[in-house]
């Protein structure tokens, strides 16, 4: 389970404890002058995405989605949520105002952790089973390129001002740098394995130090 709470109305600081079955994500949605938390809960084994009230904990919504639903992250204005779905092969798009899937990405094998741009680029994933990232446009859902890394890549994350992308691969324990304008990688960080166990899921915050998931809200 990744836990990930929203600390403003501007940034979204998440701090993630991974458990066995479910990934949960805040979302901070305005309500009028006041803010109110819907909290998305991917369900690996029930194929479902579980919306919760941020208040009350009350169940509003369960969403089914395709097979085994992992990583889950919103749009940088909030209006989707993006669900990598590992034996689907796809990301599902749930719309946060009518709280249902209307679309699906193409998303290459095995997705498991992913990020999107924080300027409203594109969709960079994680596809363990293929030691690749997959870049996409999330609109077109166009594959902009792939990219080989190490061996089961996790852990995603996209620089502030949208130049870098760092994937993780745990088994590899390697952080790998890519340039986003060229699609190319142009580093690749060797960690020591005891780190590395516990740092696929590791991506640079705004101030430049590591977080295990940071992503703008609106």
């Amino acid at each position: 389970m990744q836990v990930c709470k929203l600390k403003s109305a501007r940034v979204l600081e998440m701090k993630c404890s991974v458990l066995l079955a479910a990934i949960v994500a805040l979302l901070l949605l305005a309500a009028g002058p006041a803010f109110a938390v819907q909290i998305f809960v991917s369900n690996e084994k029930d194929n479902t995405v579980t919306v919760l009230d941020g208040e009350t904990l009350k169940i509003v919504k369960t969403i089914p989605t395709a097979r085994r639903p992992r990583g889950i992250i919103a749009s940088p204005d909030h209006k989707e949520i993006y669900v990598a779905c590992g034996d689907g092969d796809i990301i599902d798009v749930i719309d946060v105002a009518k709280l249902e899937v209307v679309r699906q990405l193409d998303s290459g094998p095995d997705p498991e952790l992913m990020a999107v741009d924080p300027n409203g680029g594109p969709l960079y994933i994680a596809n363990e089973d293929d030691s690749m990232a997959t870049v996409m446009d999330t609109k077109s859902g166009e594959v902009l390129g792939e990219i080989a890394v190490g061996v089961e890549p996790e852990g995603v994350g996209v620089s502030p001002d949208s130049k870098f992308t760092v994937v993780t691969s745990e088994s590899t324990s390697m952080a790998h740098v890519i340039d986003n304008a060229a699609l190319k990688l142009i580093a690749n960080v060797l960690a020591t394995r005891a780190r590395a166990k516990r740092s696929s899921r590791l991506t640079a915050s705004r101030s430049g130090c590591r977080r295990r998931l940071a992503a703008a809200s609106r």
